[in-house]
């Protein structure tokens, strides 16, 4: 039915919907003049708000969505203070308001690149989801850096096994000052780290760059969640160093370790086989 409509004059009278997703928190609004209600979802009306036209090049790059709207936008002012640690995501629908049948049509999918302010105006650039997949893969490297990700799926460590938790107690110049004692380990235990605290908008994470006396840490932005008595946890990091990795005290997991902590040997990952300089 929605065919029907959209290809005539008379009848067509198509409405745009949005659909913001930042960690447990949906943001859903449309471009007509009153609520437009999608099964048990209503989708509520923000003067202004469009995208830029949808394209399908065969480049994702070229591929990119900005869709505008204005300051009062309820991430525009949270991005404004804020740098995301999770993901945003975008989904678009048409929809023809007399249709009968309620038929969706998905515009487009894409996920928070940057935004662009220049007051009134608050405009979101959105890159479609397959935008990191047609990304060229890197080649591994030959150095005695690890070159994972300390917990992702190829390290397989499970950060729970090594969560430290505390409440901030004082913030002052940016220095977090928890209740709970860092320094147990090493004065620089959790550097290279990152701590983890409930947001409004799911999970907010922050690297962690300095340790500060025996309780305190220095994080690389600022998280609208972190203020006195907020919970958080902290996790180390084994900050890429094989002594670290494979200390059966700390992370033991030397047998996961991509790097090449005797980096004089023959490079495996070159062609020629010739030595690093390394």
């Amino acid at each position: 039915m929605y065919d029907d409509l959209h290809k005539t004059v008379q009848d067509s009278q198509p409405v745009t919907l949005y659909e913001f997703s930042i960690g447990g928190t949906t943001i859903r609004h449309t471009s007509a003049e009153t609520v437009v209600a999608v099964g048990s979802f209503d989708y509520t009306p923000f003067p202004g708000i469009s995208h830029t036209k949808v394209t399908n090049s065969g480049e994702s790059a070229k591929n990119k969505v900005m869709v505008s709207t204005t300051r009062d936008f309820e991430l525009a002012s949270w991005l404004l203070k804020y740098i995301p640690t999770s993901d945003i995501f975008v989904s678009i629908y048409s929809k023809e308001r007399n249709d009968p049948d309620g038929e969706l049509i998905h515009e487009f999918s894409g996920v928070y690149l940057r935004y662009i302010s220049k007051y009134p105006s608050f405009k979101l650039e959105f890159a479609p989801l397959d935008y990191d997949a047609a990304k060229q893969i890197m080649r591994y490297t030959f150095s005695p850096i690890c070159q994972h990700t300390q917990y992702d799926d190829f390290c397989t460590l499970d950060q729970n096994l090594f969560v430290t938790t505390g409440s901030i107690l004082t913030i002052t110049d940016g220095v977090i000052v928890v209740d709970t004692v860092l320094t147990s380990i090493s004065a620089d235990h959790f550097v290279g780290g990152y701590i983890e605290l409930a947001g409004k908008y799911g999970q907010e994470r922050g690297w962690i760059l300095a340790q500060i006396g025996a309780d305190g840490i220095l994080t690389d932005r600022v998280l609208q969640s972190v203020i006195v008595g907020a919970s958080l946890k902290l996790f180390p990091s084994c900050r890429g160093e094989f002594d670290r990795c494979k200390d059966p005290s700390l992370f033991n997991n030397k047998i996961r370790f991509v790097g090449a902590p005797n980096a004089n040997k023959v490079n495996p990952f070159s062609p020629t086989g010739v030595k690093s300089t390394v």
